[in-house]
């Protein structure tokens, strides 16, 4: 597949750090259009609980790829990668920037590197490995995985269920380990020309803990509750992507009757916190390139931000 060849804007940064503000200010400014980059934004039923664009914020500006996926069905990156090339391309054939924003790290690298090539795991050896996990302890099946790929059992959290049965699923669907495929994998050639700009949104911890806390707030008073109730009435399996989106567990909790209302609270706002952390490291490993800006400070600085915008797009163009 040839390379994107047209002016682009990424914005990253971790969750509740003001991303889609920003992407909204710069469209608003630079006729641009809004282009998700996050895995749980592209489920229809998580609008509240994802924390995607109002309907009103849609309005002012065209956005693509929210909403666009049905909780029951899977989305992996590289499907994403297909569909937002061909989105990109079409927004700038309607004379508009392409701004890509979102907080989900490895779809902004592979966007930018490429992707390897990975194989596609039968549904039978998924729910086979899920189940085994449900019913055993991740303990060990992080020895299974640490006794046919060390490598990779050294790159993930020995409590990372979601990572450690991927790695599980497949060898067991392909006889080689997933470092194999990593070495053996060809680039899907992906990636795109030097002619993009990348911005990575940062602050202090404790505002950004103070924000997510106080967005997770938001979202319950907003109707996240009801939003659970109607995802769980679906009665979809626990171990799709959609299932494990920040908040959807204590909610189930909380309806099930298990915990409190302020318990569920608490564990979302845990949750974000933990994940912001892990968005924050995945950022300075792979993203020390990009222009860093100021969150803290983007309201005072926006006219700073519309000028640096303005000069580099006019290399690009």
């Amino acid at each position: 597949m040839p390379k994107l060849n047209i002016p682009l804007i990424l914005i990253t940064g971790p969750t509740a750090c003001g991303k889609s503000a920003l992407a909204l200010k710069l469209a608003s400014a630079f006729n641009g259009a809004i282009i998700n980059a996050d895995s749980m934004q592209v489920y229809r039923e998580l609008r509240i609980l994802t924390a995607r664009p109002t309907p009103e914020q849609e309005t002012q500006v065209p956005h693509h790829l929210y909403g666009m996926i049905p909780a029951l069905q899977r989305f992996s990156v590289a499907a994403w990668l297909e569909v937002v090339r061909r989105t990109i391309n079409e927004v700038a054939a309607l004379g508009q920037l392409p701004i890509v924003v979102g907080g989900t790290g490895l779809y902004m690298t592979s966007l930018v590197r490429g992707l390897d090539a990975m194989p596609d795991i039968p549904d039978v050896i998924r729910r086979e490995v899920r189940d085994s996990m449900a019913r055993g302890r991740v303990e060990v099946a992080y020895e299974q995985l640490r006794a046919i790929d060390p490598f990779a059992a050294a790159r993930v959290h020995p409590h990372d269920t979601q990572r450690i049965a991927r790695a599980l699923e497949v060898f067991r669907a392909t006889g080689k380990s997933l470092t194999e495929w990593w070495q053996e994998s060809q680039s899907l050639s992906l990636a795109l020309p030097k002619g993009w700009i990348g911005l990575v949104l940062t602050s202090s911890r404790g505002w950004l803990h103070d924000r997510g806390a106080r967005r997770v707030e938001r979202m319950i008073a907003a109707g996240a509750v009801e939003e659970v109730a109607t995802l769980a009435a679906l009665g979809l399996d626990p171990a799709l992507p959609a299932m494990k989106a920040l908040g959807v567990k204590p909610l189930m909790a909380l309806l099930q009757g298990n915990i409190s209302k302020n318990e569920a609270l608490e564990a979302i706002k845990t949750a974000t916190r933990r994940y912001g952390k892990r968005q924050g490291t995945w950022i300075k490993q792979n993203m020390i390139s990009w222009q860093t800006i100021n969150s803290e400070q983007l309201e005072n600085d926006i006219d700073i931000i519309f000028s640096i915008i303005s000069k580099k797009l006019l290399t690009l163009t």
